[in-house]
């Protein structure tokens, strides 16, 4: 039946084929048509579940029976944004009640999905929020206590209310523009009386996050990488890079707990725990340490001077350290990703030095080089040559045995001849020294050093001509003998 604003009937038609039935709760279909949801009583004890969709022009499009294999009485029902259906019922089973949650296709076929079941509740109506999430009303058959419940569409319970304990019974559910929720129902006594109970919009409220990273020193850092490892009940999880302004934003989000993880090649990961409140924009600003350390390069002279603009320049692994030493004599690298870099320090007319430095995670690192001035020598140390003896040395050994034996056998030596040839032997020494030193000669020997004779050889020479004096001695005094016989 339909009737207009002034309670005219507008329309009225019977489905007589639904023999035996009765509805609870009509809806209008995003098509424009309608839906009828109810129970429908077969023969004997056995009830079944009943759905009719209605086009706008009355005309059934699909109706369907749905059994549940026991007792279960029909509440409301509503379409989803997908264009299916959730229908509310109460299950009986002995003497106890238990809220139920069918879902049906666009089509009108059962499929699959129930909420978790609470015993002793029985179900009243079911609203679709602005929000997406589902809300249900019911009671304690026990306690009396009207519920109502927010579940998602996958039938995650998200929220609960649970109020009054007098003898009342909600029979109808009303959500209004402004999402309030209106309980029409009736209290029990000698005499019924009907109530509204209206309460604050349980639409779900969900708030927004914005993160932003930054160094130590306060610089963005954009391209971090943001993702959560815990969230609210029901909240997916979130994940998302930092854009060129160094932030990342996340909007309806749940209310409660988060924990995020913050990453960024070349620092530190960081983790973060953070509250985002709802119909609100939690900010928070996460700092990451860079995974570096500093260095101070100090040149000096073998004076200990230290030389400004001297120049350091790596050889070896990226980023580059590049630069010159300062009035001080030092050059602070800051900043550098941890590692061993290879450097050199060069000055102008100093000789270049090649060392090793290390960058440490968090700390300062100080190397002082010390540069020797281009061309300067070290004295060589001198040895002391071991003096060797030229071919005038040998003639000045002692005389072989057999001429001292001749010597001695006295009147068979011609002294005068011996003399004659010793002079002779002498003449010709001299001839080819003055030879070897005559500078008009066809070649010339090559200047040799002087040669600096040892103490050993010097006494070697002394002893040789020692026993020469004694044995011309000794001839001559022989001769002078033989003479005065």
């Amino acid at each position: 039946m339909i009737v207009d604003q002034s309670g005219e009937i507008i329309e009225s038609v019977f489905y007589i084929d639904l023999g035996n039935s009765y509805a609870t709760d009509v809806i209008e279909t995003s098509d424009g048509g309608y839906l009828i949801y109810g129970l429908q009583s077969a023969s004997g004890t056995d009830q079944n579940l009943i759905a009719r969709k209605i086009s706008s022009e009355g005309l059934t499009d699909w109706s369907n029976t749905y059994d549940m294999l026991s007792n279960y009485f029909p509440a409301g029902i509503v379409e989803t944004p997908d264009g299916s259906y959730v229908a509310l019922s109460t299950q009986v089973w002995g003497d106890g009640f238990t809220i139920n949650r069918m879902m049906i296709e666009s089509d009108g076929s059962q499929g699959l999905g129930a909420f978790k079941p609470v015993n002793n509740e029985i179900a009243v109506d079911i609203e679709l929020l602005s929000d997406d999430t589902l809300l249900i009303a019911g009671y304690n058959s026990d306690t009396w206590q009207r519920i109502l419940r927010t579940y998602d569409l996958e039938g995650t319970m998200l929220d609960e209310y649970v109020f009054g304990s007098d003898s009342s019974k909600p029979i109808d559910l009303v959500v209004t523009s402004s999402e309030e929720s209106v309980l029409l129902g009736y209290e029990i006594g000698d005499v019924y009386h009907p109530y509204i109970a209206k309460t604050e919009s349980l639409v779900t409220q969900k708030g927004s996050l914005k993160l932003t990273v930054r160094d130590s020193e306060d610089v963005i850092i954009p391209d971090s990488n943001i993702y959560s490892t815990s969230t609210p009940e029901a909240q997916q999880s979130l994940s998302g890079i930092t854009n060129s302004h160094g932030y990342v934003a996340f909007s309806d989000l749940l209310p409660g707990a988060y924990q995020f993880i913050v990453t960024k090649t070349g620092y530190s990961d960081e983790t973060i725990t953070l509250h985002v409140n709802a119909n609100s924009e939690t900010t928070e600003t996460v700092s990451l340490v860079e995974f570096s350390g500093d260095i101070i390069i100090t040149v000096e002279n073998n004076d200990g001077m230290t030389l400004a603009g001297a120049q350091i320049m790596h050889v070896s692994k990226l980023p580059a350290i590049m630069g010159n030493t300062d009035e001080t004599g030092q050059a602070a690298f800051i900043g550098v990703e941890v590692g061993q870099y290879t450097v050199q320090v060069s000055y102008e007319d100093y000789v270049s030095e090649v060392l090793t430095i290390e960058s440490v995670l968090s700390s300062t690192t100080q190397y002082t080089v010390v540069l020797e001035p281009v061309g300067e020598e070290q004295e060589p140390e001198v040895e002391e040559p071991i003096a060797e003896p030229d071919a005038g040395e040998e003639d000045l050994e002692a005389p072989d045995e057999s001429e001292t034996e001749s010597a001695e056998e006295g009147p068979n030596v011609d002294t005068g001849e011996s003399e004659s040839e010793t002079g002779a032997d002498t003449d010709q020494d001299t001839k080819t020294s003055e030879e070897e030193a005559d500078p008009e000669s066809g070649e010339r020997e090559p200047e040799s050093e002087p040669t600096i004779y040892s103490p050993l050889v010097i006494g070697l020479i002394v002893v040789t001509v020692a026993s020469l004096v004694v044995t011309l001695y000794v001839l001559r005094t022989r001769r002078n003998s033989n003479s005065s016989i």
